[in-house]
């Protein structure tokens, strides 16, 4: 199973999360065939390393997934950012650990924004 797959059912599995968000987890953006609701979750891949070794590919990987929490108030966008923050922490299957996040607000959305990025070693 892909790693992004992995990580859209441990999200879309945790009902703390899902209470702000629904259905509204999204892989790269927002569908284009609906109007944007908030609060929502974006989450992509912005970098991976397959792991090598000298019979070729180990089945290891470190991915950097990006996950970005939409809101129209900044509560809920740290409130979301926390809740992630443990989940990807306790996923299964996988080692997680956030290398770095921080906070934008979206003038021409008007919303709050709080990107987040992880590090992630993956067995496939």
């Amino acid at each position: 199973m892909s790693i992004e797959n992995k990580i859209y059912q441990h999200l879309s599995t945790s009902a703390t999360l899902t209470a702000y968000t629904s259905a509204r987890i999204y892989p790269l953006i927002i569908p284009s065939n609906i109007l944007p609701e908030y609060p929502a979750v974006i989450y992509s891949r912005i970098s991976g390393l397959k792991i090598n070794s000298l019979s070729g590919f180990s089945s290891l990987e470190n991915v950097h997934i990006q996950i970005d929490c939409y809101s129209t108030a900044y509560a809920v966008i740290k409130a979301m950012s926390t809740v992630i923050l443990a989940l990807m922490e306790t996923a299964p299957g996988i080692h997680s650990y956030c290398i770095t996040d921080y906070d934008v607000f979206e003038n021409e959305a008007s919303v709050y924004r709080n990107i987040s990025e992880f590090s992630i070693w993956n067995q496939e």
